[in-house]
């Protein structure tokens, strides 16, 4: 038994080598745990097509990861695109509807997070924030769920759901993947700082009276020993201070309807490939980066009056770099972290309030991102103008992040807070100083986004603003950004040709190439074409109704009368179907059916959903059954359906032994993925209850190699089994000869070598009878091969050696 069980120990050891999928098993060097996310992803993309369509409002998903149960219920997100976006990629403009956004909350706290996006295929990805309520928050005043104040939010828990394919080469029987911030570990090493280098290379090329580089801007590596570049950093925060105008910040005169900042988003083609060449993914992951950004920017009270700003960001533009072999592109090569900026900022982003690029990079010294820093009174950052700075045109309303760091994927959860750091420099805010109780309290509650040094991400202030960062950022939005002639924008919050009608349309049948109905103008690709009477998302000309507000709204532009009794939304396991009323195109909300009452002969329903367990039916409660002996993990009944009477006390029965009524539970198995024995483990497909270690499977054999109670058990083993070991020792020594013996190179005696040169002689003399002076000064050259030969290899290894200098 002790031989098949240190057997088994090393076979574990190489399913981990070999397979990245056991539970428990870090996903990279940055994510320590993570867990696979299983639902049916087919019913969430009917639930996506239904929410296009107007049927329903929302899409609700739920899944089991991480020891808890998660009720998702997502509304689309009309906020994150312009009503004039536009995409392109390498070949020009490509079609994109842009309703893959949604945001909401997590039905079992109200004060949760969600947003992300749900691909063409049903799978949902995007961040999961349960906040803490330790810190007396409340809810914002404002129409917004999720609102709070800066200081209000305490940062809980954040989950990452993303694609499996992003993170595994090989085919996954699991479509996502979900982990936690508090398992996103950093290396610590050290790294140098680029900001006296960036320094005098950029003022040596941006020498000019308009513009001052700051260059407290570079969000380094998120390592808690690696320090931002702070050689003027005193100084700027002086600046800001000191100035006249902070003390009669409040006075000055801002627009407060201005609060959204257009953005014009890039994708380099290195972006593109790491996400497996698919347009549709870039976009998905672009569009989650901006909302993780919204969540934390629009919180924030930048202009001191006390209350939320509710600064938010939209995106204008879209641009895919697919073909690095495209006419004018630029970034098709090697670049340092600054001259990639500087060659970014050579457009022109006057019609935006910032311009970012995406990369997968790998930038010296560990750098994420880089940002020109704006400036109350010099050039750079947030809604700067392109201009010329020692004859060459750029546009410093610009910055970068890349996704990629000392060749490891850097995971989306901090790519977001580096977007938001590098956003904070373009908005004006240095570093936080070091030194200032409020700015930079570290501690318990940690450090604030604009730190110097990179912050662990799992603090209440790591995704908060510092009141320094506040104070500055503030003035510098109420300079460029707020004022009447600032570039941001009064919020949309509706878009035309979504196929969703939101405030301010009559009906939304999409764009006119896709509009199938006759009673609602489209949006139109091409506006010249409209005529006064054609408003785009309006009803037109003597249509009461249209298709796109409901499904009671009938193909001739006329409500659904109620005679006709015309079911617009099915029954299902858990409501009972909805009719049309007569009075509006909109389908009543359907009634909910009793509680407990039974739903896909496993589940009961509850307030509408088939999510209770079916234990309840029977007046019973949900519980884990433990093995008929203890630690006995192959015992059937730790992965059946197991119930029990309310109580503490009350004993755990699996549902095949309650037979006798009124407790007569069906015979059923846990799902795939149920935590079972106390939460010591999950049930697999096959019904069999796997334990997890919560120390891992390589600290198992650690303590099995490297403790004394291991190394006994072995020497037992090996006492036991000596045959064995003896068996495979001799066993290795014929593999390592037989390899020796038809692998090794066979070096010629000199015997050989005597017989080879008087065979050649001898060749060469037969052969230089009877033949020309040129032939015989041809055969000549040939006679010297080694020289000749060997000169040739060393120009070649020369020129090798030049690419190879080169790439460095």
């Amino acid at each position: 038994m002790n031989g098949i069980w240190f057997l088994a120990i090393i076979l574990e050891f190489f399913c981990i080598i070999l397979n990245t999928y056991c539970r428990g098993v870090p996903l990279s060097d940055y994510i320590s745990h993570y867990e696979p996310v299983i639902y049916d992803h087919h019913d969430i993309q009917g639930q996506h097509h239904r929410v296009r369509r107007s049927i329903q409002s929302a899409v609700d998903l739920q899944f089991n990861a991480h020891g808890r149960d998660f009720r998702l219920h997502l509304e689309p997100d009309s906020t994150v695109y312009s009503e004039d976006l536009t995409i392109e990629n390498s070949n020009g403009p490509t079609f994109f509807q842009p309703n893959i956004a949604y945001r909401g909350t997590s039905l079992d706290d109200s004060h949760s997070i969600v947003h992300g996006t749900i691909s063409s295929n049903g799978v949902f990805t995007g961040k999961i924030n349960i906040p803490n309520h330790d810190t007396g928050g409340k809810r914002d005043t404002g129409d917004e769920r999720t609102s709070y104040t800066n200081e209000q939010l305490s940062l809980g828990e954040q989950y990452s759901i993303e694609h499996s394919a992003q993170h595994f080469k090989e085919s996954r029987n699991f479509h996502s993947i979900i982990y936690k911030y508090s398992d996103v570990t950093f290396n610590l090493n050290d790294s140098l700082c680029l900001s006296n280098h960036l320094r005098s290379k950029l003022h040596e090329n941006l020498n000019h009276t308009r513009s001052k580089f700051n260059e407290d801007n570079i969000y380094k590596k998120f390592q808690d020993n690696m320090l931002f570049g702070q050689s003027t950093l005193n100084k700027y925060s002086k600046q800001f201070n000191e100035s006249p105008r902070s003390n009669t910040r409040k006075k000055r005169e801002i627009v407060p309807e201005k609060t959204t900042c257009e953005l014009y988003l890039q994708a380099d083609h290195l972006f593109y490939q790491f996400h497996g060449n698919n347009e549709e993914t870039v976009i998905e992951q672009l569009t989650q980066h901006v909302q993780g950004v919204i969540d934390i920017y629009r919180i924030v009270d930048f202009d001191g009056d006390g209350s939320a700003d509710n600064i938010r960001f939209i995106i204008k533009k879209i641009k895919i770099h697919s073909d690095p072999t495209a006419d004018g592109y630029k970034f098709n090569g090697n670049f340092g972290v600054e001259s990639y900026l500087e060659l970014f900022s050579e457009d022109n982003f006057d019609d935006f309030c910032l311009g970012f690029m995406f990369t997968y990079r790998d930038f010296e010294g560990g750098t994420l991102g880089l940002a020109w820093t704006g400036d109350t009174v010099n050039a750079g950052g947030v809604c700067e103008k392109y201009g010329i700075f020692k004859g060459n045109g750029k546009s410093l309303n610009t910055g970068l992040v890349t996704v990629l760091n000392y060749g490891k994927d850097v995971p989306s959860l901090v790519s977001v807070v580096t977007f938001a750091h590098e956003i904070g420099h373009n908005m004006g805010s240095p570093h936080d100083p070091d030194g200032t109780a409020s700015c930079t309290p570290g501690g318990d509650s940690g450090n604030y986004i604009m730190y110097a040094r990179a912050t662990s991400g799992d603090k209440s202030n790591n995704n908060k603003f510092s009141s320094c960062s506040r104070t500055n950022m503030g003035d510098v939005m109420a300079v460029k950004a707020r004022s009447a002639t600032g570039c941001f924008i009064e919020p949309t919050g509706s878009i035309c040709g979504n196929d969703v009608v939101e405030p301010g349309e009559e009906c939304d049948c999409g764009w006119d190439d896709e509009c199938t109905e006759i009673c609602c103008n489209p949006q139109r690709l091409n506006a010249n074409s409209l005529s006064p009477t054609e408003t785009p998302c309006t009803l037109k000309p003597n249509a009461t109704c249209s298709p796109s507000q409901g499904p009671c709204c009938n193909a001739t532009c006329d409500i659904i009368p109620t005679a006709a009794n015309f079911t617009c939304r099915d029954e299902t396991s858990c409501k009972h179907g909805a009719v049309c009323l007569g009075s509006s195109a909109s389908c009543p909300l359907s009634p909910h059916k009793p509680n407990r009452t039974i739903c896909d002969d496993e589940s009961v329903c509850y307030i509408g959903e088939c999510s209770g367990s079916i234990c309840l039916a029977y007046g019973l409660e949900s519980c884990q059954c433990n093995p008929s002996v203890a630690d006995d993990w192959t015992d059937v009944k730790l992965c059946q359906l197991c119930c029990k009477e309310a109580g503490e006390t009350s004993p755990c029965k699996s549902s095949h032994e309650w037979n006798d009524a009124p407790y007569v539970v069906p015979d059923l198995m846990s799902r795939p993925g149920s935590a079972c024995y106390n939460y010591q483990g999950y049930c697999d497909v096959f019904s069999k209850c796997r334990e997890v270690d919560p120390s891992g499977p390589l600290n198992t054999l650690k303590n099995f190699l490297f403790t004394s109670e291991g190394i006994e058990s072995m020497k037992e083993w090996l006492t036991q089994y000596w045959w064995a070991v003896a068996l495979a020792a001799v066993g290795l020594v014929v593999i390592m000869g037989l390899f020796i013996k038809f692998c090794s190179p066979r070096v010629p005696s000199d015997e050989d070598l005597d017989k080879k040169k008087t065979n050649g002689k001898g060749q060469g003399q037969g052969k230089g009878q009877g033949q020309s002076k040129s032939q015989g000064k041809g055969q000549g050259q040939r006679r010297a091969p080694g020289p000749s030969s060997q000169g040739r290899r060393g120009s070649r290894s020369n020129r090798v050696g030049s690419q190879g200098s080169a790439w460095v």
